[in-house]
């Protein structure tokens, strides 16, 4: 009788500090999940699609893709996000609303990084912010028992209004010593310009008379963005 207290105990223990790492979930959300089949299926080593808060920004969201290291209590599952490992919070319930099949939603972004090349620009989070970026380089590394495509970022693209310089040229941004490898398919890595001009985008081409004159546009995207980016450029990198 007091081994079964003592267990009690601990077991209590222990789901108080899971919570503590655990994504938001109400108990409502299963009522709308408790018959999708898949989720009475998960097992350990699955991957999942998971939405969560994107970084640096005021409560925007974005699907990742994370892999179920165990599972405890019969519905937490607890997660290794190997694209996304600055997330700090790694348990969710299984009926949460925010999991997903895996691909369901992150399949399109994933495509889309999968056509990356070196030198691309791209929109990159550093440790303060969202910045305007190019990808150096791209390898493959085993991590998580599994091969992650990895992006070399330099916080800075190269421009002809850039006020440093390196070996590469004129920049606007960071310099090398900032460099970092990423996970390609991190939510730290972004399309170029839908986080650094998110705000200013939608404005201008959320109104019908702006896209069709977006070539008397230019000289105010410019001034927008500080360097000579075409509005219809932006306009295919938001969609």
């Amino acid at each position: 009788m007091e081994w079964q207290i003592v267990e009690k105990y601990l077991k209590e223990k222990e789901l108080q500090r899971m919570l503590k790492y655990s994504i938001k979930y109400n108990s409502i959300e299963k009522d709308e999940t408790q018959n999708q089949v898949w989720r009475k299926e998960i097992k350990s080593g699955d991957m999942i699609d998971v939405n969560l808060e994107l970084a640096k920004t005021l409560g925007d969201s974005v699907w990742v893709q994370a892999k179920i290291k165990k599972i405890r209590f019969d519905d937490l599952l607890i997660l290794d996000f190997i694209f996304d490992t600055w997330q700090n919070k790694t348990i969710i319930n299984k009926w949460s609303i925010r999991i997903a099949q895996l691909g369901q939603y992150t399949s399109q972004i994933c495509q889309q990084k999968d056509k990356f090349k070196p030198m691309i620009n791209v929109d990159s989070c550093g440790s303060y912010w969202w910045n305007r970026s190019t990808i150096l380089d791209i390898c493959d590394r085993e991590q998580s028992n599994i091969i992650v495509k990895m992006a070399r970022i330099g916080f800075r693209i190269y421009c002809e209004q850039g006020k440093q310089k390196d070996k590469m040229g004129q920049y606007d941004g960071w310099s090398s010593s900032f460099d970092e490898w990423i996970p390609l398919y991190s939510s730290r890595i972004m399309p170029f310009l839908t986080q650094t001009m998110k705000k200013e985008i939608e404005n201008f081409i959320e109104s019908p008379q702006n896209l069709r004159t977006l070539d008397q546009n230019q000289s105010n995207i410019d001034k927008l963005t500080q360097f000579k980016e075409s509005p219809l450029l932006i306009a295919s990198y938001t969609g």
